[in-house]
């Protein structure tokens, strides 16, 4: 049979799969765990913590046939997050996640050593909120002891790949999101090491994502009871590999995840990159190209929001009759007409990335009258939450990147409602995949490529990876909402200044 082993070290928990090289999973498992924010801005974990993870789920899903059967592992995780090693590889402090804040004074500093022009070309992107370097040198000025002592730098699911096979290796997406990495050359750039004053023997030697990292050895044979011996595979972050576990290997294809945030990415032949860092530009799990990622904060969160704070009769029938309350929404809102009568939803919540970049952003609803209804309202949500989205896609558009096949995965993904508003704003058909499991999804392929199973990385996508049928699009819902979209962005320009104002009142 042969089935691979497949970890996801997401932010608030570790997904696992085992799956055939056929593409059907045979067992899955789901492990929560928290975030420790001892003070506003922070965010860390413990890597013991996803290590533990690791362990209790491979107890559940790895039975004696599994055993036999189990020809490799892949591994994919949360971007950018910061592991800091000592000279034994323990863990020298928690890691600090990708949604930590305090790295964000450092960014003009990063500008100024290296040179906007020069870091942009050197990493594709302008200093980014959230990078690696940015915490390491946040480290290395308010916790010296702790820098002084540090050895090893990795990602989240370089640790479990670390834990399972002993080497420290890097692969060329995370250390992209590290901004250290030479990213049109893929290799680690010595340039940026030395102005940015940083020893790089903290870094591993680079691997493609589906290139063999190690194998499993005799501890970890004894800490988790896997075979020794098993192909670890380099893996990569989570969303450039779920690109490849949505069958997005080529150009012109991208995938839309509706989770928390709204996440869109594809794969280009030649490096993109936006002087106004609307994108962040990765080297791609797919050997020789690059992707590029844009990021709408509030997606599937606004439903959610909306259905905890307005949806209270809702989520009673949804009780009442054992239904989803999220079906119970999306049938209401399919009673309204693309549009919702005039009721637009700007989803700022959480401020916004893709296009503004400001943090200071908050969510509108904007034309309400006494005709509208909570129907009208959850609709508008549903309906904002894509013109973000649809923001995100013209900005790829802009990057001259020509898109012609559009996959859609994630929670939202699920209602056919907001499949078919989303198909309706982007003005084209959308597909999704039939087991949509994402980055792990994504790091399986890999894996399966990466242990010779199949012989190219589109081979065994187009084996493993099955999509469902096509949703199409109303040409006349989507000419309604283009006019509609334009005024959602008209509104934004508006209101930025009144976004400020509200800041500086709230201080």
């Amino acid at each position: 049979m042969g089935c691979i082993l497949s970890f996801d070290v997401g932010t608030t928990g570790l997904k696992t799969i085992v799956i055939s090289q056929e593409g059907r999973i045979l067992k899955h498992c789901n492990i929560e765990y928290g975030i420790v924010q001892e003070q506003e801005g922070f965010a860390e974990q413990d890597p013991a913590v996803w290590w533990d993870a690791a362990v209790k789920s491979m107890q559940i899903v790895l039975t004696g046939e599994i055993r036999k059967e189990l020809r490799a592992i892949g591994v994919s995780g949360q971007f950018q997050s910061l592991v800091m090693l000592d000279q034994n590889f323990n863990p020298l402090r928690k890691a600090i996640l990708w949604c930590d804040r305090r790295g964000e004074e450092i960014l003009p500093e990063i500008t100024n050593m290296v040179g906007g022009e020069k870091l942009l070309s050197i990493t594709a992107n302008p200093a980014l909120s959230g990078s690696s370097v940015s915490f390491l040198l946040w480290v290395k000025r308010y916790e010296p002891h702790i820098y002084e002592q540090c050895r090893h730098i990795m990602l989240p699911h370089e640790y479990i790949r670390f834990r399972l096979t002993g080497e420290c290796v890097t692969d060329v997406t995370s250390a992209s999101s590290m901004q250290l990495l030479n990213v049109p050359e893929r290799t680690w750039s010595r340039e940026l090491f030395r102005k940015l004053n940083l020893d790089d023997k903290i870094t591993g030697p680079l691997l493609e994502c589906g290139e063999i990292a190690g194998r499993t050895t005799a501890r970890a044979r004894q800490e988790t009871g896997i075979p020794e011996g098993i192909p670890v595979i380099a893996g990569g972050g989570d969303s450039v590999v779920s690109a490849v576990g949505t069958g997005v290997i080529r150009e012109g294809s991208c995938f839309t995840s509706i989770g928390t945030s709204g996440i869109i990415c594809t794969n280009t032949d030649r490096i993109r990159t936006d002087r106004k860092g609307r994108v962040n530009t990765y080297c791609s799990a797919v050997p020789g190209k690059w992707a590029v990622i844009t990021c709408s904060i509030t997606s599937g969160f606004a439903l959610k929001w909306m259905k905890e704070n307005f949806c209270s009769i809702e989520m009673e029938t949804a009780r009442n009759n054992h239904t989803d309350v999220y079906d119970e929404m999306s049938r209401e809102a399919s009673q309204i007409a693309a549009g919702s009568e005039g009721l637009l939803f700007l989803p700022y919540l959480m401020g916004d990335r893709t296009p503004h970049l400001n943090p200071d952003a908050k969510g509108v609803f904007l034309g309400a009258s006494s005709c509208h209804t909570r129907s009208h309202f959850i609709r508008s949500v549903m309906e904002g939450a894509a013109y973000s989205l649809m923001d995100g896609i013209s900005v790829l558009r802009e990057l001259d990147i020509a898109l012609d096949d559009y996959v859609l995965c994630g929670g939202g993904a699920k209602g056919s409602l907001w499949r078919g508003i989303i198909a309706d704003i982007y003005g084209h058909a959308v597909s999704t995949v039939q087991n949509d499991s994402g980055a792990a999804m994504g790091a399986a392929v890999l894996a399966a490529y990466g242990c010779g199973l199949y012989k190219t990385l589109e081979e065994a996508a187009g084996a493993m990876i099955k999509r469902n049928e096509t949703n199409e699009f109303n040409q006349n819902n989507h000419e309604t909402y283009m006019k509609y979209w334009e005024v959602y962005r008209d509104a934004y320009v508006r209101l930025e200044d009144i976004f400020r104002k509200l800041k500086e009142i709230n201080a």
